[in-house]
């Protein structure tokens, strides 16, 4: 009989439960035998999950001859300027698929996210999309074990020799900072407000732990930039209520006594990072000095570093890019595009980078990117998005979007963070 019951909770919720599988197992799936080890499983395993998940929903509309809720005027809008540019692009092969190994951000990736936020719209509660949000919260705990195990070259877990940026799950340190940084705030807030059950405080707790350790060692400037931006905010939108609870106040505070500390005991190679960081801004602010990629023991001319020196080139080229017609300006070259596209406007100052021999396949400011693919049509349907997204979901979700937000600055989303993006415009949508 118990089984029975559990088999009908199964059936019931079958779609909460098809959700829970894909969104915390997404961020976990890598390969050891695929030329791309991360990003490529991760994708396709989302399009085996979301195609069973969409055949399911479409069977039964077809079987009730029922509709699906519409979907909203945002999404429409991105998905109509997105098919526009793939549909003039200057590859439609790698618009309609995405630039090879990755194969994330084409135009099949896009549909497949749409349609698991039109499905999550129209069959969860907003209950059950807070819980899809707390069970991808608790993939932290695997992916900052992961983490931490590559730092200190734990071989029961990592299997190899310590490194000096942790990857995790993620193959790359930054992918996996902005997946933290965009849950490790919701994260916090739950274990800081939990009062009803001890077994979720510990949870919460180890969640927010480990992901902070996954953070930290990842040794991201841009992750731990965004997460340092998203605690004014989470201060402005909890503290007053954290201190008159004094439980959750006293919590709050082991919190952030365990984060300084992880962070003060282990300044890794940070410490050349920040302070190149604080040269190349008052270089930029300041200084018109020759910018070469490396620095030299005998000289005392300052170069700004080399990943700020990229970047810079990035983004100088990628702007050339954009202005280099109306079209491009418009609507873009097409999704996925900006690999071929980019080297005519590649700078020559990159040459002299360690990045010299590199085929520069983004331009590391997602902004830029979606700029330069989808035009200033798609730029603006993003933004505007991003704008509606901090307007209507609820507080506990907005300093983590805001970390994302700034990460995507200095980078851009991978194939478990855009599940999460679309799956946050289905939670704003949804009020019951």
């Amino acid at each position: 009989m118990k089984d029975l019951k559990i088999l009908q909770n199964v059936i019931s919720n079958r779609y909460f439960y098809s959700f829970a599988f894909l969104f915390f197992f997404t961020p976990l799936i890598f390969s050891r035998s695929t030329n791309e080890l991360f990003e490529f499983p991760k994708m396709f395993f989302v399009y085996i999950i979301g195609v069973l998940i969409l055949g399911m929903f479409v069977l039964e509309k077809f079987l009730s001859n029922s509709k699906p809720k519409s979907m909203s005027l945002i999404p429409l809008l991105f998905l109509a300027s997105f098919i526009v540019s793939t549909l003039l692009s200057s590859h439609l092969y790698t618009s309609v698929w995405g630039y090879y190994t990755r194969f994330n951000d084409g135009l099949l990736s896009v549909l497949i996210c749409a349609a698991m936020y039109l499905i999550a719209k129209d069959t969860l509660s907003t209950d059950q999309l807070d819980k899809i949000f707390k069970i991808s919260i608790v993939s932290l705990i695997p992916i900052g074990l992961l983490g931490v195990s590559q730092h200190f070259g734990l071989r029961f877990l990592w299997g190899g020799p310590a490194v000096d940026r942790v990857f995790s799950t993620f193959g790359q340190p930054n992918w996996m900072a902005q997946y933290i940084v965009l849950l490790l705030p919701l994260c916090v807030y739950y274990f800081v407000t939990s009062s009803t059950s001890w077994n979720r405080t510990v949870l919460w707790f180890f969640s927010a732990v480990f992901g902070f350790a996954g953070l930290w060692f990842s040794y991201s400037v841009s992750g731990v930039l965004s997460f340092i931006i998203c605690l004014p905010v989470f201060s402005l939108l909890f503290m007053r209520g954290l201190i008159q609870e004094k439980k959750s106040f006293i919590k709050f505070l082991l919190l952030s006594f365990i984060f300084a500390c992880t962070a003060i005991f282990n300044p890794g190679i940070f410490k050349d990072k920040v302070m190149d960081l604080q040269r190349d801004v008052q270089r930029f602010i300041s200084q018109n000095i020759t910018v070469y990629a490396q620095d030299t023991p005998d000289t005392n001319v300052y170069k700004v570093s080399d990943p700020g020196f990229i970047r810079y080139g990035l983004w100088k080229g990628t702007l050339e890019l954009i202005t280099s017609s109306p079209k491009v300006f418009l609507i873009g070259k097409g999704p996925e595009t900006f690999p071929y596209e980019f080297q005519q406007y590649r700078s020559l100052d990159i040459n002299y980078s360690s990045e010299w021999n590199f085929v520069m396949n983004k331009p590391h400011n997602y902004y830029l990117e979606i700029w330069a693919e989808t035009g200033i049509v798609g730029l603006a349907i993003y933004l505007i998005w991003c704008i509606y997204l901090l307007l209507k979901l609820p507080p506990k979700y907005r300093p983590g979007l805001i970390g994302f937000l700034v990460t995507n600055i200095f980078g851009w989303p991978t194939v478990a963070v855009n599940l999460l993006f679309w799956l946050m415009l289905a939670r704003a949508e949804t009020k019951i």
